[in-house]
């Protein structure tokens, strides 16, 4: 809720209405004013000017591409390395010089239009001396190069930037059945950015990303056996409860109760999947309506509303559980984790609708 209200302009506008009808006092307004920040000026990626220099950013990056792809033929080796590398070192400088200057809004934008160029040089450079390699390492080091300048200025803008690159690298990663360990620093500082600047966009990205991760760690096991989907869907799932119980109150309110609640449905779901599944078989088979009667159950069981912060037992809970998930999927066909699991997951599945 604060961070959503932090030097917000509508909410300044409405504490000015609450003093005109008597509502609150003016005294009362300044200390809302002073602990919301609402005497200071909207953040700059807020205001219609930054958006407005992004997009000519954006046009002129497209204008400099097209010029070098309708004369490339005329230019020979050095002057091709030159039309990408003069522009970057460019940005880099004049990225340096706003920041030492203190103008730290132009800086922050400066190196976003050096990381846009970062990569465009690692494509252009591979072009040129006609480098043949695995097409997805290009994005890879793309991302590695604007990870450090997201951390640094701690930047929503560079943070989608990393987050978009990410996705794609991920999903070229999937279908080539390849897997990097640099994808893990890539997670583990995209997780860092989220947390130390919240943003419900990000989040939702960040989720994905998550799902498309989890989904690319199968792949390193998948030569040596056939990767179980139920531990690695509950693995996801308590993944991002636990990102949402450490993040819990610097997102969205309204938003994350419902994110909050869609997440520990499919908990529920999952558990209930897999603790009766044996049951539904002997009884019923796998005749479909065995899909409707699980969720009925979760919904049923579901009946007191989510807390404004989970507890830290269910945090816990949640760890304790995802490392067994994890084992199960990365050392299967122990037979005590059939019975292990099912105790597991129906204290679990009772804590939770507690």
């Amino acid at each position: 809720m604060y961070f959503s209200l932090k030097r917000s302009p509508q909410f300044r506008d409405e504490i000015q209405s609450w003093v005109a009808d008597g509502v609150i006092s003016g005294e009362q307004a300044a200390k809302l004013f002073a602990r919301y920040e609402l005497d200071r000026e909207a953040p700059w990626y807020l205001q219609s000017g930054f958006w407005l220099r992004g997009l000519a950013i954006l046009l002129v990056s497209m204008g400099f591409l097209l010029i070098i792809s309708e004369n490339w033929h005329r230019f020979n080796v050095p002057v091709r390395m030159a039309f990408g590398l003069v522009p970057l070192l460019a940005a880099y400088g004049f990225g340096l010089r706003f920041f030492f200057r203190d103008n730290r809004d132009a800086a922050e934008l400066t190196f976003f239009f050096a990381s846009i160029l970062f990569g465009v040089n690692i494509f252009l450079q591979a072009q040129i001396f006609h480098i043949s390699a695995y097409f997805p390492n290009g994005i890879l080091w793309w991302t590695l190069g604007a990870l450090p300048v997201a951390i640094f200025f701690r930047s929503k803008l560079h943070h989608f930037l990393v987050q978009l690159l990410f996705f794609f690298w991920i999903i070229q990663q999937l279908p080539n059945e390849q897997f990097s360990f640099w994808g893990i620093v890539l997670y583990a500082g995209m997780t860092w950015l989220l947390l130390k600047q919240p943003n419900d966009m990000l989040l939702s990205a960040h989720i994905l990303n998550t799902y498309l991760f989890i989904f690319n760690i199968a792949e390193v096991t998948s030569a040596y056996r056939t990767p179980n989907y139920f531990l690695l869907i509950l693995f996801w799932t308590l993944s991002i409860m636990l990102i949402l119980n450490l993040a819990y109150g610097k997102f969205g309110e309204k938003w994350l109760r419902q994110l909050q609640f869609y997440g520990f449905s499919a908990v529920l779901f999952i558990l209930f999947l897999h603790t009766f599944d044996e049951f539904f078989k002997s009884t019923i088979g796998d005749f479909p309506d065995a899909m409707v009667i699980i969720p009925a159950l979760a919904v049923a069981i579901w009946r007191t509303p989510i807390r404004e912060q989970m507890t830290g037992i269910k945090t816990i809970a949640l760890a304790i559980f995802a490392i067994y998930a994890i084992q199960g999927f990365f050392y299967p066909g122990e037979d005590s984790l059939g019975s292990t699991g099912a105790l597991i997951a129906n204290l679990l599945l009772f804590s939770f609708a507690i």
